[in-house]
């Protein structure tokens, strides 16, 4: 009996004094994702030290992009922890990469297999948003005249930017129909006030923003266009369906329809599809088929450029031709035949993915009136 106490105490000096070396089991041998492209899916993997000695792990992920939390820690002998690995979807397809881990002089790898997906779902989806989120709408009278009275409007967006636009509204009247306004590249909201104003005499309230970078938006640094204008096209987006938010709970607005120009009717075929409060659209010198123009447009040559904004993640999300069939409403299209920034083809392209439409060309290029 004394023999056998004295080996299990001996067996418990040895094991505290000389443990084991540590043996990390995972709780996968592989991963499989799946998601819509430019979304980020959160896996969980559970480690575990089965041996007799603490270890220190380190983590990293390889042919794919994520970030894996906690990267670094202590793994002590007996225990468990949890990590959780967050994978960025960044290309339609399927592709494969791997969760290293590594503590000692040991190496375990984990299998992942990614499947990026473009749905008309995730299309959709994308520009969903929290409609519960307060507006914080202000309101200044710039010029009040004898038929109508001007204001500049503020309110909040998604991603917490504020947005300076312009509102024009007939004195006579309790609800009128009302036109969106969104500006080309560069372009400002001032630019349509002498249109607005004709269109007020006749009855019409009208909406003009700013888009992210330019107007009274333009702080911070310079808009640089393949490093930017993925974002711009995005932001803008939201913002509109946060102006109709704005414009819906003033209660004096029937109808709305949109007229987008250049940079502007490439945001606003994705505004007609996403957003079924608009009734009807008018897109100007403007196109579909992103990568077509890049390469065919005066306003960039650099092919590294044009790679790098082919190659964003969220480019999907930007395209006219993903979302312009959406819409069920009427749509004139107003082109250049003769137009270097936005050739005609482009153009031809968008107007046949849309539904019902009326289609006009004109022997000018980049610039056709208002």
């Amino acid at each position: 009996m004394l023999s056998i106490i004295a080996i299990a105490g001996l067996y418990i000096v040895l094991k505290y004094m000389f443990p084991t070396s540590p043996k990390i089991e995972v709780n996968v041998s592989s991963i499989s994702v799946k998601g819509c492209v430019g979304s980020r899916v959160t896996k969980t993997i559970v480690l575990s030290n089965t041996g007799g000695k603490d270890t220190s792990i380190t983590i990293s992920l390889k042919d794919i992009n994520g970030i894996v939390s906690p990267r670094k820690f202590i793994i002590y002998a007996g225990k468990s922890t949890t990590v959780n690995i967050e994978i960025r979807i960044e290309k339609e397809g399927t592709f494969n990469g791997k969760i290293i881990i590594e503590y000692e002089s040991k190496r375990i790898e984990i299998s992942i297999q990614v499947t990026g997906i473009i749905s008309q779902k995730c299309l959709i989806d994308f520009y969903n948003y929290n409609k519960s989120l307060p507006l914080n709408a202000g309101e200044k009278i710039v010029s009040d005249k004898k038929s109508y009275t001007l204001y500049k409007v503020t309110y909040q967006s998604v991603n917490n930017k504020k947005v300076v636009a312009l509102f024009i509204k007939p004195k006579v009247g309790t609800k009128f129909p009302c036109i969106i306004f969104i500006p080309g590249l560069k372009g400002r909201k001032e630019a349509y006030l002498d249109l607005m104003t004709i269109l007020c005499g006749k009855g019409y309230a009208c909406f003009a923003l700013d888009l992210p970078m330019f107007g009274e938006r333009k702080k911070g640094r310079q808009f640089i266009l393949e490093r930017d204008i993925i974002k711009v096209i995005i932001q803008s987006i939201f913002d509109i369906r946060r102006g109709i938010d704005y414009l819906q709970s003033r209660g004096d607005i029937g109808d709305i329809a949109l007229y987008g120009r250049s940079l502007g009717g490439i945001i606003g075929s994705i505004v007609l599809g996403v957003d079924n409060r608009i009734k009807a659209g008018i897109l100007v010198i403007t196109g579909g088929n992103i990568t077509y123009i890049l390469h065919h447009s005066v306003i960039i040559s650099d092919p590294n450029k044009i790679k790098m904004i082919l190659n964003n993640s969220l480019f999907p999300y930007t395209e006219p031709l993903n979302y312009i069939g959406f819409f069920n409403g009427p749509i004139q299209f107003h082109f250049g035949e003769k137009d270097d920034v936005i050739p005609l083809e482009a153009g031809l392209q968008l107007a046949s993915h849309a539904k019902n439409k009326e289609v006009y060309t004109y022997n000018a290029g980049h610039g056709i009136p208002m």
